[in-house]
């Protein structure tokens, strides 16, 4: 910007800043005087002693002592250091308030005595910043030891000293550079704006704006508790900045907050942030913070723009190098490649998430199935809760891994943008959850012959046609023999009677009707009736009810999101806890892992925490004499059951009303045994703990049947079979 310009801004903002200032807008005058002082450093300096005056008449102490500093370095004269002064002890900056009093050979001896007895209590607080310091050092070794290592081996040089303000928050003060680092936290609070990509935190200065910006409930597109974390980047070239940070706040406490957060500090800096955005996971930052720190605010923001081209030109050359493959990957060569006699092993990408409680897994596991049959698979997942699959990382996997099929649960290939995936390979959706955009019409009319629509469950069958499918086929769920078998021990801390493996959270309240969801639940709750999922005509009675009784007056247009809400979520918290509470009255030890069951005060002694799949789960299906298994959609068979045999493991189950698919998976009575009844419930129980041998007779031949039949190998010989068919390979 012309010199010029800048000068006719910042003279326009100073005279906004006045006016608001007689107007005893005093935020708005705060306002105005920071943007012109970051706007033109330069040009804002001939109003500094003025602006010094009026932040000080407002009470912002702080701020005036620095502008009276700034004035200082053109005019050191008596009066301004008079106002410096004045302005730190206002401010309880009291030993820098005696050094400029000393400078000017201040004579109030009175006030000078107690100005100096501030000081001694103030110097009281360097033993806590040290013990303050070490204890977070240690904090750092554990979660940032290569910036723990550059702490310690750098020396405390003393540059920045604290104090401890009038408010109670604390102050740096640059004694190189004569310059008050500073913040108050309530500026945090101005940025709730959705952000979906990351955030850059320019400066740390004093740490609190840092602090209260990790508390705020940032919204993001994919639910927090999925473990979806918004990046809070944080540049600090300061070394000693951030260390006086590590004396002042205890970053244990935002421990949590923290595994979001990446800083990069120090002179080295730069090299770090580069080499950290060289990873195509990273999230490049989409909202600044802190751009009053001028210098380095540019250096960053210039630093951004250019990691950012430089990750454009790889996205282009990443698709110069997709599209040269695969358009010169003929229909022939595609047939060939899948026949039997294709020469070289299929090469599958599996698109998934780390933010879904189940579907990682199995896809882990349908490409395990893969790879024994000599397939090479990769998966493109977030390496952690800061990372994304981001457009050019996913092409860079298109490019080098170069896939000659697709594989993803829940999505199809059309409701991405159009040249995201290559056209002529072969995209497999499985179909496992009830969501939007599996049934968006636009989206399904767009499919091609080259996709393939496989339904875990059969009930999802008639909205698929609804939707438009022309083709779709079973793809029941499946076991990995390779995770869950017999190689296990029975472990004493999950031995119980009876476990159960499945979430379970109490039916939120409505707040625009108050008591309706409570009531709805206690209705449920005393009714024998069974309910399955979709039962709305029961729903709405249940709900008119409800109004009744409480004298309610519920709007028409609510009705549905209301119907839709207790048609799961009523329906399977009541479900799952009705069976709980009648093996209570058994006296039988039970063990209830998975989230929300701590929320239950019931049922809240049960509670186990959520279970990781792998090994641990192994070992709990292992070590409990019986598993319960609900499931609420009619039809639906979870691989949780074929997991639970495979390890060992006794089913019960909740029977459905429609047996037809549980009996292609297991003989009933043979290799699992259900229930119908609160009667039937209890007499099995009882039973089956008193006969162990009977328990592991049904388990093993349950067993037997799941490892022949059903094994995420045998679902991956399937597809295969029907992409060859549907390819009409002659090879």
């Amino acid at each position: 910007m012309e010199s010029g310009k800048q000068d006719e801004i910042v003279t326009k903002l100073y005279k906004t800043g006045v006016s608001a200032f007689e107007l005893k807008e005093y935020k708005e005058a705060r306002r105005a005087f920071k943007m012109m002082t970051e706007l033109s450093p330069y040009y804002s300096k001939r109003f500094s002693e003025s602006i010094g005056d009026i932040l000080f008449k407002m009470g912002y102490f702080c701020d005036a002592a620095r502008m009276y500093l700034w004035a200082k370095t053109d005019n050191n004269s008596f009066h301004i250091s008079r106002k410096l002064a004045e302005a730190y002890l206002e401010a309880g900056l009291y030993e820098l308030a005696s050094q400029e009093y000393e400078q000017i050979e201040y004579k109030d001896l009175h006030r000078l005595t107690e100005i100096n007895e501030r000081c001694r209590l103030q110097s009281e607080l360097n033993e806590f910043f040290e013990a303050n310091y070490q204890k977070n050092l240690l904090f750092l070794k554990e979660r940032y030891p290569e910036l723990a290592n550059l702490l310690i081996s750098s020396d405390d040089n003393g540059v920045i000293r604290i104090f401890r303000l009038k408010s109670g928050t604390f102050c740096f003060f640059d004694t190189t550079t004569r310059r008050l680092i500073y913040e108050d936290n309530a500026s945090a609070n101005e940025n709730k704006d959705v952000v979906d990509k990351a955030i850059i935190l320019i400066g740390l200065n004093t740490g609190y704006y840092l602090h209260t910006f990790l508390k705020l409930p940032i919204l993001a597109p994919i639910p927090l508790s999925l473990g979806y974390k918004i990046p809070l980047y944080v540049v600090e070239d300061s070394l000693d900045v951030f260390r006086a940070n590590l004396k002042i706040h205890d970053f244990q406490k935002i421990s949590e907050e923290l595994k979001r957060v990446v800083f990069f500090v120090g002179k080295e800096w730069k090299d770090d942030f580069r080499r950290f955005f060289s990873d195509l996971q990273r999230p490049i930052p989409n909202r600044y913070i802190l751009k009053n720190i001028s210098p380095l605010a540019s250096e960053v923001e210039g630093l951004v723009k250019s990691i950012a081209n430089e990750r454009e030109r790889k996205y282009h050359v990443f698709i110069q190098n997709r599209d040269e493959y695969y358009n010169n990957l003929k229909e022939e060569d595609l047939k060939r490649i899948f026949s039997n006699k294709g020469g070289r092993p299929l090469r599958i990408l599996f698109l998934t998430s780390r933010f879904t409680t189940f579907l990682q897994y199995c896809t882990r596991d349908i490409s395990s199935g893969f790879q024994e049959l000599g397939h090479k698979t990769c998966i493109s997942i977030e390496q952690d809760d800061i990372s994304r699959i981001t457009h050019d990382f996913l092409q860079k996997s298109l490019a080098e891994f170069k896939p000659d099929m697709i594989f993803n649960i829940d999505h199809l290939r059309t409701e991405r943008q159009e040249d995201l995936f290559p056209k002529g390979i072969p995209f497999v959706t499985w179909i496992q959850d009830d969501m939007p955009n599996l049934f968006n019409k636009e989206y399904v009319k767009r499919l091609s012959d080259r996709d393939f629509i496989y339904l875990l469950f059969s009930s999802f069958a008639p909205k698929c046609y609804e939707s438009g499918y022309k083709e779709i086929k079973m793809l029941p769920s499946a076991c990995n023999p390779k995770i869950y078998n017999l190689d296990v021990e029975t472990k004493k801390e999950y031995e119980c009677d009876l476990a159960f493996v499945s979430h379970c959270s109490p039916p939120q309240p409505n707040p625009e009707y108050p008591g309706l969801i409570e009531r709805i639940t206690e209705i449920r709750m005393s009714s024998s009736e069974r309910i399955t999922y979709g039962d709305l005509d029961y729903w709405l009675d249940c709900i008119k009810r409800a109004e009744r009784e409480l004298s309610m007056d519920i709007s028409e247009d609510k009705i549905p999101e209301i119907l839709r809400y207790i048609d799961f979520c009523v329906n399977r918290y009541v479900n799952r806890i009705k069976p709980i509470l009648w093996a209570e009255e058994l006296g039988i030890k039970i063990k209830l892992y998975g989230k929300g069951w701590e929320e239950i005060p019931r049922l809240r002694r049960y509670a186990m925490g959520p279970v990781t799949p792998g090994e641990v789960l192994k070992s709990v299906y292992h070590s409990a004499k019986i598993h319960l298994h609900i499931s609420e959609v009619e039809g639906a068979f979870h691989s949780r059951v074929l997991e639970c045999i495979a390890s060992g493991g006794f089913i019960l189950m909740f029977r459905p009303l429609k047996l037809e698919e549980i009996s292609n998976y297991l003989t009933i009575e043979r290799d699992i045994i259900l229930y119908d009844s609160k009667k039937d419930f209890q007499e099995k129980v009882r039973f089956y703990l008193n006969n162990e041998t009977e328990r592991k007779k049904i388990s093993e031949s349950g067993r037997e049947k799941i490892l022949k039949e059903h094994t995420y190998k045998r679902r991956a010989e399937s597809i295969i079979q029907d992409i060859r068919d549907r390819l009409d390979t002659n090879y």
